[in-house]
């Protein structure tokens, strides 16, 4: 079994993955060498080497790391016992200003994913799987929100949670694009649509089909 890594060691991974950051959110993929990331950082390329195996290694950590606080900071002092519309709208709105916030740290995950995601000899360093954590997460929202009866029963949630996460990137675009466009004002309209798509019909009537087939869902 591995030793878990010490303080310093944790610190000076934090370090390099800060420095990553930097160096393709400001000079993008092509300029992201381990010697570029070593300057930026304040140290020599060996050290880094001697944390990472590889610059894909790296780069794939960073991508863990900025995603994780990325969806960290659109949940952050949520109230989880809030009705599952309610939450549903409250993590839109705070997605698009973590979005506006962190946009270095969205750079640099675009960076990555569009150059690691197929590498010229056919590999892949990044693969749909790797998201597979956050998607979860998206997903649980509208489980919840269809075991409270709040959301209808008959549709798929990851096939929910995969389509809610591509309406975010495409937010995240248009704020990139026009910094005028209002990210709560965007988000609350993007979060109507997405009520639209799942919120029980007023009355709560469903049909017995899709009862059943949500049913042989849970089963």
């Amino acid at each position: 079994m591995a030793a878990e890594p010490t303080f310093t060691e944790t610190a000076r991974r934090a370090q390099i993955v800060a420095a990553a950051v930097d160096v393709l959110a400001d000079e993008g993929f092509r300029a992201a060498s381990l010697a570029r990331i070593a300057d930026r950082a304040g140290i020599s390329k060996g050290l880094i080497l001697y944390h990472f195996a590889s610059k894909e290694e790296l780069l794939r950590q960073v991508l863990f790391d900025t995603v994780g606080a990325l969806a960290e900071g659109a949940t952050a002092g949520l109230d989880f016992t809030a009705p599952p519309a309610e939450l549903l709208r409250a993590v839109i709105r705070r997605s698009a200003r973590v979005g506006v916030e962190r946009a270095r740290e969205r750079r640099a995950i675009r960076q990555i994913i569009a150059n690691l995601g197929q590498g010229a000899a056919g590999e892949r360093h990044v693969f749909p799987s790797d998201a597979a954590p956050l998607i979860r997460g998206i997903e649980q929202l509208y489980l919840v929100g269809q075991r409270a009866g709040a959301f209808r029963p008959d549709f798929d949630t990851h096939v929910m949670a995969v389509t809610h996460q591509a309406a975010v990137d495409a937010m995240y675009t248009q704020l990139d694009a026009d910094p005028a466009t209002d990210p709560d004002a965007y988000a609350d309209a993007l979060a109507g649509l997405l009520l639209a798509a799942v919120a029980v019909p007023d009355g709560g009537a469903v049909p017995d089909a899709s009862r059943d087939a949500a049913r042989g869902r849970g089963a």
